[in-house]
């Protein structure tokens, strides 16, 4: 009866998990699809200067052009893996690396419906490691990984903002990713990012490592539990794992 019990839970566990991720890929869909039917309007935001996030607002300002080159897609997705499901090396326009990524269960299904000319796809590539301080694993440590992956995302968006001035963006990120596109989105939203606030449409984090109880707007499923930043900022050893 036990092991009828844990299997019947696993199958439940199982099914909340699909029904996650398939929420999330739906969600982001319909982010894509609004904007995409949105009637046209006239432009008159104004975008910050294209640069890397910094503790001061930048204060120089560029007017957006009433058009943009035909070849600038009307939105571009940034999807930041997880830990160890990225790499450097990898293409960031068809990733190959990490089949079995979590994100590209989110991109892949979402670029088979739409064409390049309407959706791009930046899948960022950086080093997405965790160095164990009690290990000689040689691996990077969280905060630099963290940092190079921020780095990555913010050029990627600073490049197109600086050719596709009109182009809109959706950032969805896992684990570490999650950690990164979240950062980015505080920026982003206190003037501090690449881009203008109002080009970006929606940011979807998943096992965010910051997550905490009763902080923010959760949809869809609400599971329990918050990030291991979270539960692990009061461990004294926690800074070593830096």
């Amino acid at each position: 009866m036990p092991k009828t019990n844990r299997r019947k839970r696993h199958r439940i566990l199982a099914l909340i998990a699909a029904g996650a991720m398939a929420l999330v890929v739906v969600l982001i869909v319909a982010i894509v699809i609004v904007v995409l039917r949105r009637p046209e309007a006239p432009q008159t935001a104004l975008p910050p200067t294209a640069v890397p996030p910094t503790a001061v607002p930048p204060t120089g300002k560029k007017p957006r052009p009433e058009f943009q080159d035909a070849s600038c897609p009307d939105v571009q997705m940034i999807s930041i893996p997880g830990t160890w499901e990225s790499s450097p090396t990898d293409d960031p326009f068809n990733p190959t690396q990490f089949p079995a990524s979590l994100m590209s269960k989110v991109t892949n299904p979402i670029r088979a419906q739409f064409g390049a000319d309407r959706l791009e796809i930046f899948t960022v590539p950086y080093t997405a490691q965790f160095h164990n301080p009690l290990s000689a694993d040689k691996q990077m440590s969280y905060n630099d990984s963290r940092a190079e992956g921020t780095r990555a995302a913010v050029k990627a968006m600073t490049d197109m903002n600086n050719r596709c001035p009109l182009t809109s963006y959706v950032i969805a990120g896992f684990s570490q990713g999650a950690v990164i596109a979240g950062d980015m989105a505080s920026d982003i939203g206190n003037g501090r990012g690449p881009v203008d606030e109002d080009l970006v449409l929606g940011v979807t984090l998943i096992a965010d490592g910051r997550r905490q109880d009763n902080v923010g707007l959760d949809i869809g499923p609400n599971p329990d539990g918050q990030g291991a930043e979270v539960t692990l900022q009061e461990v004294p050893t926690l800074s070593a794992l830096g």
